[in-house]
């Protein structure tokens, strides 16, 4: 999905923003991770249609979809259909090959051959991307149902994606449950995102901290100032830190892994990616030391405390990680240690704490719902007693 948004022509873009989806152009993900999707999709509670994580429970709406993923969320509801004629037109274009065995690949190529806003461009995008985002199939090949659906194509925005995606979660869900052997069909992409606010949110908290810092301590920027710029990094499969000290130049990938492996298949192109855009950044800017930052390769930092073994925990890792760490190892203090019972137990800890800190922030938008929950169940409790 990707690679197809990259390489729109300007006359698709300009379809795509008109129809509704101009919020999705920016999107980009260079990892599909099945193996931390489904631990996501494991805490799903279809029921209550929130995400239950060990670091707090994330309730799904309309509105939460629109603002993770900016599908449209329009007034009117997409409804079942059975338009055989635009499936059956659909399929015209592959020729030899059975309707209902088109591969994703077969039909990413296609829309990238095609540099026109025709017909067929925005049947095969609208297939491509409710596949990608909404629903899948249970075999390798597409979910065309998307074509069977009462709309008019060229005026999506009208409709709501957003309460779409989350029936056919809720639906796919459940059948997932039942036989866990099944592939879940729902939107892991959109999971995997929402599971990555809590980081987001944790960062923002931080860079509040900062007003707070001794003038001893360095100044750090985290994820959007001169001394050191700290940098989470959510991949799809895994949390860990990308810092550049600009004051003694160094490019430090800081990850509770012990890497046990080729650096490329661990962290792939993207601290690369990140690299380059952090160097052209510092170049528009004139800062010192840039050329010394650019000619750098990264150094991935050895700590007592890493692991082999712990996947799960990545997310609490980066954010002792970002609360802690200062730009200097030797001075580096996270209260942290090669993985034991004591260890499991602080980490625990820290998912309350900073589940504490993430509810109550001023910056919450929801904190005055969840401060009330917190009165009347405290007022409950006491009543009971």
């Amino acid at each position: 999905m990707s690679d197809v948004l990259a390489n729109l022509s300007d006359e698709q873009r300009k379809w795509v923003t008109t129809t509704g989806f101009g919020d999705i152009l920016s999107f980009r993900q260079m990892w599909y991770a099945h193996t931390l999707g489904y631990n996501v999709v494991s805490a799903f509670n279809s029921r209550n249609c929130s995400l239950e994580l060990k670091a707090g429970t994330i309730e799904i709406s309309d509105k939460t979809v629109r603002s993770v993923l900016g599908l449209p969320m329009g007034s009117e509801i997409i409804e079942p259909g059975d338009n055989e004629e635009r499936v059956s037109l659909w399929g015209e274009q592959f020729e030899g090959c059975l309707v209902c065995k088109v591969s994703p690949m077969t039909l990413s190529n296609r829309i990238q051959g095609n540099r026109e806003a025709n017909t067929e461009f925005k049947l095969n995008f609208l297939v491509l991307l409710y596949n990608f985002f909404i629903d899948g199939n249970q075999n390798m090949y597409l979910n065309r149902d998307v074509l069977r659906y009462s709309m008019d194509i060229d005026h999506c925005g009208k409709y709501n994606w957003c309460r779409l995606l989350i029936e056919k979660l809720r639906v796919s869900h459940d059948y997932w449950s039942a036989v866990k052997s099944r592939y879940f069909t729902g939107s892991l992409t959109f999971l995997i995102m929402v599971e990555g606010t809590v980081i987001d949110a944790w960062t923002c908290i931080l860079n509040e901290n900062e007003i707070l810092r001794s003038d001893s301590s360095p100044m750090r920027l985290f994820l959007n100032t001169e001394t050191t710029f700290v940098f989470p990094i959510y991949n799809a499969t895994h949390h860990y830190i990308i810092c550049y000290n600009m004051k003694k130049p160094s490019w430090e990938i800081i990850d509770n892994r012990v890497q046990t492996s080729h650096f490329g298949e661990m962290f792939g192109d993207l601290p690369f990616l990140l690299h380059d855009l952090f160097c052209d950044w510092i170049s528009q800017y004139n800062l010192p030391k840039g050329d010394e930052i650019k000619n750098m390769l990264p150094n991935v930092v050895k700590f007592g405390w890493q692991t082999t073994d712990n996947w799960m925990d990545c997310g609490v890792y980066v954010m002792r990680h970002l609360e802690t760490y200062m730009g200097s190892l030797y001075t580096w203090k996270a209260g942290l240690r090669a993985e034991d019972g004591k260890t499991r137990d602080l980490l625990k800890k820290l998912r309350m704490i900073y589940c504490h800190k993430i509810l109550t922030w001023n910056g919450n938008k929801r904190r005055a719902m969840v401060m009330r929950s917190v009165a009347t169940f405290t007022k409950a409790k006491k009543s009971a007693m």
